[in-house]
């Protein structure tokens, strides 16, 4: 930064991808910078219907796992009980008790 030749950058917008009429305008008043910009929002307009798709689907996969958890969980319980009633019985009523 101390150099004698030292420049500091200049804030120069991108190029676009369309061409500027002759006289830099672009018939409504906008300046090429304007379209640049019109195109960045258009472009982010895009990637947030992408985000929001993508975020609606995670969430429906969590809300499908959520409930798979529970099932199983239910499940578990059940068999534990199950479980534990029959080894609450005695030898001879779990053996004849059916």
């Amino acid at each position: 930064m101390f150099e004698l030749g030292y420049k500091p950058p200049k804030n120069e917008v991108p190029e676009s991808t369309f061409k500027v009429p002759k006289d830099k305008t672009l018939g409504s008043g906008l300046v090429p910078e304007d379209k640049y910009y019109i195109e960045q929002i258009e472009g982010y307009k895009e990637q947030i219907k992408v985000l929001t798709r993508l975020l609606e689907n995670q969430q429906i996969l969590t809300k499908q796992v959520q409930d798979n958890a529970q099932t199983l969980l239910l499940e578990n319980t059940e068999v534990k009980k199950e479980l534990a009633e029959e080894k609450s019985k005695g030898f001879w009523k779990r053996l004849f008790g059916k």
